[in-house]
């Protein structure tokens, strides 16, 4: 039998693993239906890509820094208004 050194053994506990899968596949269809709603007028493109990503996020580092700048994005929005009233 042959017995790597330094390697993390590959058993898992089926409800991690399922939780997982099932995360991940929640993730990319919420995603996917969010691209769908980006064509589409009917259904709101934006929140279920953040909510598929915030799904995705732990489970790829990608995914996580993806999210962070949609986060900051988020945030910069309200910082811009004008706060001066005008004078007409």
């Amino acid at each position: 039998m042959h017995t790597s050194v330094g390697v993390a053994p590959l058993h898992m506990d089926w409800t991690t693993l399922l939780r997982r899968w099932g995360r991940v596949t929640a993730g990319i269809l919420l995603v996917l239906v969010g691209i769908v709603g980006i064509v589409l007028p009917i259904i709101p493109g934006v929140l279920p890509i953040l909510g598929g990503l915030a799904l995705l996020a732990p489970e790829s580092p990608l995914v996580q820094r993806l999210l962070d700048r949609f986060k900051a994005l988020a945030g910069n929005l309200g910082s811009n208004r004008d706060t001066q009233p005008d004078s007409d």
